[in-house]
């Protein structure tokens, strides 16, 4: 019985061992990345520059670029599929400092109910960070256990499939710095958002969520840039959609008056890697850009 028992340890280690060194690259790049989410979204740090936003923006800035010295403490907030509803701006506001400066990337999406908060409740958790992390780790590394005896969660399947090999940098400052290629067939990016228009407006309930954020801010001596962000022409066009009739002008207004600074974006042609979201290179270009605009 003992051998039997043994020669069954001997085999769960062997397939074990053996998942890692072929897949390892793979798995690793998933545990940086789970890793990476759940420090952003449960981040307690003050900040002198706070950047918001959603996808487009946690690849477009670096906020190192931001700092106005070496000493100052930036931070990428920005979330998948995030918008500015009164949970994330609560969370914003506990991470930016006493005359701090907060940039706020702005896209129609980030303005409808098509994008939540989910992009950062989703990582949040009552359980310490550290239990969290390990709790990741083993359904990454080990996908076969079932932690829902314990946690009272969904099984775990025996065999993940793991994830293809990563092009990106998770940077501690909360950007994330892809290595794509840059993509010149956008057509089916900018076909999505012409689907997504369709159905989903500008909220005034969100664009006030941000409007009496700024004036909570600028009434603390914190100041806010805010900008538009679109960078493929096809992708811009269907964005018009949702902009037009004045709306675009009347949100800028109304951000202005509370006190946040309306930029342009830079006018230079910035390359993405699906239509959507720049590539490392050209991120760095555009928060350069940015900075000078923004002083």
């Amino acid at each position: 019985m003992r051998r039997y028992l043994l020669l069954f340890v001997i085999l769960v280690i062997s397939i074990f061992t053996i998942r890692l060194s072929f897949q390892w690259e793979g798995l690793n790049y998933q545990w940086k990345k789970e890793n990476f989410w759940l420090r952003k979204s449960n981040t307690h740090s003050l900040n002198n520059i706070l950047v918001l936003g959603d996808s487009r923006i946690f690849y477009a800035i670096n906020p190192d670029i931001l700092k106005k010295n070496h000493h100052d403490i930036s931070f990428n907030f920005a979330f998948p599929s995030i918008s500015f509803t009164k949970q994330y701006l609560q969370a914003a506001g506990k991470l930016v400092s006493a005359n701090g400066h907060v940039f706020i990337g702005l896209t129609p999406e980030s303005l409808t109910n098509f994008e939540t908060d989910q992009g950062m409740t989703s990582y949040q958790k009552n359980r310490p960070l550290l239990v969290e992390l390990g709790i990741k780790w083993l359904r990454i590394y080990w996908p076969g256990i079932d932690l829902n005896l314990f946690l009272k969660r969904g099984k775990v399947p025996l065999f993940q499939n793991p994830p293809k090999e990563g092009l990106e940098t998770f940077h501690p400052n909360g950007w994330i710095e892809n290595k794509s290629s840059i993509s010149t067939d956008n057509g089916s990016m900018a076909a999505s958002y012409h689907h997504l228009f369709k159905q989903f407006k500008i909220e005034e309930e969100i664009v006030s969520n941000l409007e009496q954020q700024v004036k909570s801010w600028t009434k603390q001596g914190i100041k806010v840039t805010a900008f538009w962000a679109c960078f493929d022409e096809t992708v811009c066009k269907e964005e018009e959609l949702p902009l037009g009739n004045g709306i675009k002008e009347r949100i800028n207004k109304r951000l202005e008056d509370s006190g946040a600074k309306m930029i342009a974006q830079p006018k230079d042609t910035f390359h993405t890697f699906d239509g959507d979201h720049l590539i490392g290179s050209e991120a760095e270009r555009f928060t350069k850009s940015l900075k000078q605009l923004a002083q």
